[in-house]
């Protein structure tokens, strides 16, 4: 009986979709505007590939593409092409927006589950970062990151993970 009801429920979801919108819907997060100064673009939160840069605020194209040649010859990745298909489908305005690469890591013992929708604060952005300490003492530590589209005339994004906090300047106001 569950079985059927399971079999049942499966073709009510799929008979609204054709194939083609079924592609469109598993290939990547759309980005989440969050207002008119930040926007969460969807990359991967964990991966390998992020220990081989700092986080990272760029101001122009040209330091972009300069980042994206090298991520392209690096191997270590887990998502390397969703990064990059993520980096390249973006159309920044860098008249108006930089892209902002946040590049982090947690130690043994901690796990992050989840990123808080970003408060302004003035012309700061906040973000808090959600995490749990594991009682497992043999977890590695993890690489996490996060990309932002970030307004020129924000200040400052500030992250904060419960324990301390990141200033990243975005802008020379």
């Amino acid at each position: 009986m569950k079985r059927i009801m399971l079999t049942a429920i499966t073709l009510l979801v799929l008979s609204g979709c054709n194939k083609t919108e079924i592609m469109e819907l598993t290939q990547e997060e759309p980005k989440i505007k969050i207002s008119d100064k930040i926007t969460k673009l969807p990359i991967a939160l964990k991966d390998k590939g992020y220990e081989n840069f700092k986080t990272t605020v760029f101001k122009e194209k040209i330091e972009l593409d300069q980042f994206i040649s090298k991520v392209k010859m690096e191997s270590n990745w887990e998502n390397r092409e969703n990064f990059l298909n993520t980096l390249t489908r973006q159309t920044v305005d860098f008249k108006t927006n930089n892209l902002l690469i946040y590049s982090f890591t947690e130690k043994k013992g901690s796990v992050v589950l989840a990123v808080d929708v970003p408060k302004e604060i003035n012309r700061e952005i906040i973000v808090v970062i959600g995490k749990e300490k594991s009682n497992d003492i043999n977890s590695k530590i993890e690489n996490y990151g996060l990309a932002y589209l970030v307004n020129k005339k924000v200040k400052s994004v500030i992250f904060d993970n419960g324990e301390n906090n990141t200033t990243i300047k975005n802008s020379n106001f």
